[in-house]
């Protein structure tokens, strides 16, 4: 898990670096509310589930000789807080221990500018989420079990929201992502035999993730 924070710091870190040397940059940070409606097959059952998170997200938009298209990357941390998994039909609340997400999107991005304070901004990209899942499961054999699950989900997001300047410097980030991912590695480690790892079967999620987030322009000229 270390390792994976690391590295989303890292390539966050190597972005801002870039945005920072080009003729108009933002970077921003603020608060976002996930949603996350998936369905898969776990053996012979269906499983349809709904996860809320509170999440601190970051990220940027880079554009090119001051054109309306560049680049965008946006990251965030969250923990979930609530959700339900219905198994054929049979609904039961979530009862993870500590549970924790990652996720990073980019891609292009584009602007338009209604005013010279209000704009339009939005994005499409490859997407990454990252859970980390605990919980207790009952074995008649062996009583109650810990599984601990490391979900990696790929996929397509996107960004759409408004850009309001406050000053030449500062400005808020009104918005949502939206994802949809259609692949899902899990890796599953118990206490009562050796790790399993595979590709969930019947697989896809959709995200919703509105946002609130403050940030600054970065203009240079060459």
């Amino acid at each position: 898990m270390k390792k994976v924070l690391i590295l989303l710091i890292f390539i966050t870190g190597i972005s801002f670096s870039a945005f920072s040397l080009t003729s108009e940059a933002w970077l921003y940070f603020g608060f976002e509310y996930g949603n996350f409606f998936d369905s898969y097959s776990e053996q012979k059952d269906t499983v349809h589930s709904y996860m809320g998170s509170l999440g601190l997200n970051f990220g940027g938009y880079r554009f090119f000789d001051n054109k309306n298209y560049g680049l965008f990357i946006h990251g965030f941390f969250a923990i979930p807080v609530t959700g339900y998994k219905e198994i054929n039909g049979v609904s039961k609340n979530n009862d993870y221990n500590d549970p924790f997400q990652a996720g990073i999107i980019f891609g292009p991005g584009f602007k338009y500018n209604f005013t010279e304070n209000l704009m339009l901004k939005g994005a499409i990209g490859v997407n990454l989420l990252m859970s980390w899942l605990d919980y207790y499961g009952y074995i008649p054999t062996y009583g109650d079990v810990l599984y601990e699950t490391f979900r990696r989900d790929f996929g397509i997001g996107g960004d759409i929201g408004l850009k309001v300047n406050i000053t030449k410097i500062f400005f808020m980030n009104f918005g949502s992502i939206f994802t949809f991912d259609f692949f899902r590695f899990i890796i599953m480690d118990t206490s009562f035999k050796k790790r399993a790892t595979g590709r969930a079967e019947d697989f896809y999620m959709f995200g919703i993730r509105p946002y609130i987030t403050v940030g600054f322009n970065i203009n240079k000229e060459y």
